[in-house]
């Protein structure tokens, strides 16, 4: 009798435990189905960045077919320096046990991804570190035309104002280093609200559009050109000993006058230029030097005007 209900809870027991298997197998095929249905990368690597786990998404983005991958190193699937980068943040969170999201850029397609690394703990010890990540490229590319925007004038092309100043600023550090002389020019178109008055606002739209291009041919593409207002531009400039800027006014000119007498557009365009030089022993703030190039621009406008 004793032996039969042994029997009888063993076969109990052994019920119990294939139950809970299957359950195991669901349960492990739906976290399968999960994690490879997901468009994100999800990886699982030990300490020393060696493989353990690869969803479907990753395997392809990869160009694996197999699960062969198991005990494979990061180092097998990118360059060194992604996975000296790698091996740096994983180190990270088997020491301090936190999660750590940074961004990057994949060599191997040139797409971004946001990267989550989560530690995997059993019995408080970090075993191993769970790779979550997720494409943000089209994210990167917005962002970056968002910046673009912000920093550049629609309608010209060319920096608008805070651009403008936001690449002086580094070129004073560079001037300041080489121990150069700078230049900045205030260009200044002249009757352009009679242009918009006589022919329309669209028309002194390409005035504008028109005098940028002027501009852009006078001087370099290294220089800092930009639009800063609705008639006014400026130039800055690390003066060289090849570059004379009392020629560059002079050349503007000549350029003005050549376009004028094409006689392409139904005006006549017409640019009032000053100019300032700052030695960099002696700086001053942009602000500054933007107000004396404007003060010469002005003086040689009112010249101008008393000649005529």
């Amino acid at each position: 009798e004793s032996a039969r209900k042994r029997i009888a809870e063993l076969e109990l027991i052994e019920q119990r435990h294939a139950r809970m298997e299957e359950e195991l197998r669901r349960s492990e095929g739906q976290y399968r189905s999960l994690v490879d249905s997901t468009d994100d990368s999800i990886y699982v690597v030990d300490r020393n960045c060696r493989y353990l786990f690869m969803n479907r998404r990753h395997l392809d983005r990869l160009g694996i077919t197999t699960n062969d991958y198991i005990g494979k190193h990061y180092t097998d699937y990118h360059t060194p320096q992604e996975a000296a980068d790698f091996q740096r943040h994983i180190e990270t969170v088997f020491t301090t046990g936190q999660s750590l999201q940074h961004e990057y850029r994949a060599e191997r397609d040139k797409k971004y991804f946001l990267r989550t690394l989560s530690p995997v703990r059993e019995a408080d010890t970090v075993t191993a570190v769970t790779a979550v990540s997720k494409e943000i490229t089209d994210r990167k590319r917005m962002e970056e035309e968002l910046r673009a925007l912000s920093l550049t004038d629609e309608l010209t092309g060319l920096s608008n104002r805070r651009g403008f100043f936001t690449l002086v600023q580094q070129q004073l550090r560079v001037a300041g280093r080489l121990e150069k002389n700078v230049v900045l020019f205030a260009v200044d178109m002249d009757e352009l609200k009679q242009i918009n008055d006589t022919c329309g606002h669209q028309t002194g739209d390409n005035a504008i559009r028109d005098a940028a291009d002027i501009i852009k041919k006078n001087f370099r593409e290294s220089d800092v050109i930009a639009r800063i207002g609705g008639d006014e531009f400026a130039v800055f400039m690390i003066e060289n000993f090849d570059i004379d800027p009392g020629r560059l006014t002079l050349r503007l000119h000549d350029i003005l006058r050549i376009y004028n007498s094409q006689g392409a557009r139904p005006y006549t365009l017409s640019l009032s230029i000053g100019m300032m030089r700052q030695d960099p022993r002696q700086p001053s703030s942009i602000e500054a030097m933007l107000s004396l190039a404007d003060r010469n621009m002005y003086e040689k406008k009112r010249a101008r005007s008393k000649d005529r």
